[in-house]
């Protein structure tokens, strides 16, 4: 009877070690192993001005877009203080109260308040903490690209024992393209939100354009990135939302210019979208050194391993080295 007993506990301990196993093997990177992935369908979607509203719990929230999810009418909402999104059926709305009053800010509304400079193209936007955070913020821009990402780096961010906070900055024809034999970053896509899914990364979702146009042939700025001829600069921001929606993720409050150049007319847009563009001063492939509050940019879809290098060689160096959540860049 104990020889019985025993070989059912042993036979139990085993599947259970099976499931264990499988479930962490869904964490490692397999470009043929994964499924085609079932997406919601977002329709109707539409920009709002910045709605006040309660939602039956009577929490308060700022409503910054409309839309269907699967015949479902949500808005995405942002928590004034926290700045974190999230979707919320209209089924669960209380009440709505108008838009901003300029006499009583939230934290989120006093921060979408950027002043550019006309003349000035380049790296517009927050760059960093002003407020002697200890710690750096680490943001990782996912830009078209026609090789395989930087799959060393999200493994050793992974690894840390607990969760490191990181915002990646994703372009919409990056996430959702696969070549056959050289690339295939939808299944790359798929395995990054498998680490924010199963708690081995945070992951910030920052708008970084749809198309993110750039022509190496042209030298003037002004006429280059996002103010490139013929682009609809709403639709490229508004295009990347949609499609993180579609994956079940919530767009975050933030937003990377393609080569950090935009204009003012791009940055008052970006103000009525309820977005706040996103700066760096540690773009580290360019030198920068990053210190306390310092937002970090590097690449993850290597077209910029330098800057890759340099960070691995500070996340070694550094240990405890602390990563802050661009949530808390404002407090």
């Amino acid at each position: 009877m104990k020889k019985i007993i025993f070989g059912i506990l042993s036979l139990f301990m085993s599947l259970n070690a099976l499931v264990a196993s499988q479930d962490e093997s869904n964490l490692t990177f397999c470009q043929e192993c994964t499924p085609p992935e079932k997406r919601f369908t977002i329709t109707n979607f539409e920009a709002l001005p910045k709605i006040r509203i309660l939602d039956t719990s009577n929490n308060q929230s700022i409503a910054i877009r409309r839309y269907e999810s699967n015949g479902i009418s949500y808005y995405l909402v942002v928590d004034p203080q926290t700045l974190e999104t999230r979707q919320l059926p209209v089924s669960q709305i209380h009440s709505s109260y108008g838009t901003a009053s300029t006499e009583l800010l939230t934290r989120y509304e006093e921060n979408l308040i950027i002043e550019s400079d006309p003349t000035d193209i380049g790296n517009q936007g927050v760059k960093c903490s002003n407020n002697r955070l200890k710690g750096v913020f680490l943001t990782i821009d996912m830009c078209q690209s026609r090789k395989e990402f930087e799959k060393l780096l999200f493994q050793r961010l992974s690894e840390r024992e607990s969760p490191i906070s990181v915002g990646i900055a994703m372009t919409g024809l990056w996430a959702e393209r696969n070549l056959p034999g050289i690339f295939n970053h939808a299944q790359e896509f798929s395995y990054l939100r498998s680490l924010n899914r199963h708690g081995k990364l945070k992951i910030t979702w920052i708008n970084h354009s749809y198309n993110h146009p750039y022509d190496p042939e042209q030298n003037d700025f002004s006429k280059n990135f996002l103010s490139t001829p013929g682009i609809n600069f709403q639709e490229e921001v508004l295009s990347v939302e949609r499609m993180l929606l579609s994956y079940g993720e919530a767009p975050s409050v933030f937003f990377r210019f393609p080569g950090l150049v935009s204009s003012s007319d791009q940055i008052n847009t970006l103000n009525e979208l309820g977005l706040i563009p996103l700066g760096s001063n540690a773009w580290l492939e360019k030198g920068e050194i990053p210190v306390d509050g310092s937002i970090i940019l590097i690449h993850g879809n290597s077209n910029e391993p330098g800057g890759v290098e340099k960070f691995l060689k500070l996340l070694e160096e550094n240990s405890e080295m602390k990563f802050n959540s661009l949530l808390d860049l404002f407090k």
